[in-house]
């Protein structure tokens, strides 16, 4: 791993050397993401394809010279999916993204404008090899997974404000039927 690290952060950075040489900096939009996250031993699983945070995360990061100094260089917290990169980069390049597209384009957020943001995101993980399907639905706060291929469901819940290893499944718990049932409806509309 660290050799592959190493190894595209060497590749990057002769890119953006390159860029600097050609004295295109000023006019280019730098995207870099990568594949989703990777578990480590964490909830005593290696590989990637369950949907803990582990799992779901993305890597993506923006450079737009454009922006101003302010906004650079921040973390953005909300919510966010790889189907909002082309709309990003449509809109970042001048283009109406159709209405048709799935997504929504990140420069609102890019330039502090967090109202009206989505409030959930939808994963899904639909690989069977070796490992069951599943699908979720994340919020700021909470996390209902439902593995759907077993009669009953098997499910899991969590509430990330509180508890953001993901180390305590609620779905079984009295006192969150309410939010586990309005998850489940939320993932399946």
């Amino acid at each position: 791993r660290y050799r592959l690290i190493a190894g595209v952060d060497a590749a990057v950075g002769r890119i953006v050397a390159e860029l600097e040489r050609l004295g295109l900096t000023r006019n280019t939009v730098i995207v870099f993401g990568s594949d989703n996250g990777y578990y480590y031993g964490e909830h005593g699983l290696t590989t990637k394809f369950y949907l803990h945070e582990e799992s779901i995360h993305v890597p993506l990061i923006v450079v737009d010279p454009a922006l101003p100094a302010e906004r650079r260089g921040r973390t953005i917290e909300q919510l966010t999916a790889n189907i909002d990169i082309a709309p990003t980069l449509l809109e970042r390049a001048g283009l109406t993204p159709p209405k048709s597209m799935q997504g929504r384009s990140l420069m609102p957020l890019l330039r502090g404008e967090t109202s009206g943001w989505r409030d959930a995101v939808f994963c899904e993980n639909l690989a069977k090899e070796r490992r069951p399907m599943c699908d979720a639905i994340r919020t700021a706060e909470w996390k209902y997974i439902a593995y759907f291929e077993k009669e009953p469901v098997q499910e899991e819940l969590y509430h990330l404000a509180k508890d953001p290893q993901e180390s305590r499944n609620l779905a079984d718990d009295p006192a969150h039927v309410g939010t586990k049932t309005d998850l489940r409806t939320h993932l399946q509309t």
